[in-house]
């Protein structure tokens, strides 16, 4: 599907239908070799369903942001899938094509709405698919250090309030509704006595044995 656009860009989209969608100035930027070599890239991307799985990876990103480590994982895969939509686009063709399209992208600023998406011009992966087409490089992707401690920390931390026990009690007081978390569900009613007056309900998730008081 063609697009009015005064940007060169290509991309997949859709979920259960996906298609190509390539802007009127890609088209006018390349030849028709290259724009073959275009959509050969784009339909690698709309016959293994690449629209779909990024879009659930960057869902799950967004939804746990203290885990930055999905963030690296979603950077490599995206990168490798470009990296084999631009060999299945030159399989058996000369990469020619390939590299001439990329210089003419490179002369345009690199648009960042396409993150998400499987696109020829992603300019996140476009060095590691130059050197891997030009230079030969297998691509590695290596995972920092500091995302990778954040997401154990936030793991143990989730972990442990997962595993905790805790006991409920629910409170009202001069007109106010109060729900008061701990521990040891007797300390909690002797506290709550002594500082709101009166308790009305108690729920009981779990009972340990002695633990400590937490408020």
């Amino acid at each position: 599907m063609t697009i009015q656009s005064e940007k060169p860009f290509a991309f997949c989209f859709g979920i259960r239908y996906p298609k190509i969608y390539i802007s009127t100035k890609l088209i006018s930027l390349v030849t028709k070799l290259e724009l073959k070599t275009i959509l050969l890239h784009e339909r690698h991307h709309l016959e293994h369903r690449d629209t779909l799985t990024l879009l659930i990876a960057n869902i799950a990103a967004s939804l746990f942001p203290f885990f930055p480590l999905l963030s690296d994982l979603i950077t490599a895969y995206r990168t490798e899938r470009e990296i084999l939509a631009d060999k299945a686009a030159i399989k058996g063709n000369s990469h020619r094509n390939l590299i001439s399209i990329f210089k003419k992208l490179l002369q345009y600023e690199p648009d960042y709405n396409f993150f998400v998406i499987p696109a020829i011009a992603d300019p996140q992966t476009l060095d590691a698919r130059i050197q891997s087409l030009i230079q030969g490089i297998q691509y590695r992707h290596t995972i920092a250090l500091k995302n990778a401690l954040i997401s154990l920390f936030s793991l143990c931390i989730i972990s442990a309030f997962i595993i905790a026990p805790i006991n409920a009690i629910e409170l009202h007081e001069n007109g106010r509704d109060v729900m008061i978390l701990c521990s040891n569900a007797q300390e909690c009613v002797s506290y709550c006595k002594q500082t709101f007056m009166s308790p009305v309900q108690t729920n009981n998730f779990s009972t340990p044995a002695n633990p400590p008081f937490v408020h």
